[in-house]
C-alpha cells in the first residue's frame, strides 16, 4: 500500500490520486498531545499577551 509520502513525492494529477493521498494520510496521523498544554513560561505568555 502506498503511503502519504509516496504520493507527496509523485505527481498527483487526478481526483483518484488526491483521494488516495488523503486516505493514506488519514491513516498515519501523529497523536496530538492536547492535554500537555502550551508548555511555555510565564514570561513567554506575557510576551504573547502584549
Amino acid at each position: 500500500m502506498a503511503t502519504a509520502t509516496d504520493f507527496l513525492l509523485s505527481s498527483i494529477t487526478t481526483s483518484d490520486d488526491w483521494y488516495t493521498y488523503y486516505k493514506a494520510n488519514a491513516e498515519f496521523q501523529l497523536e496530538i498531545p492536547w492535554k500537555r498544554g502550551a508548555e511555555i513560561t510565564e514570561d513567554e505568555q506575557n510576551a504573547i499577551a502584549e
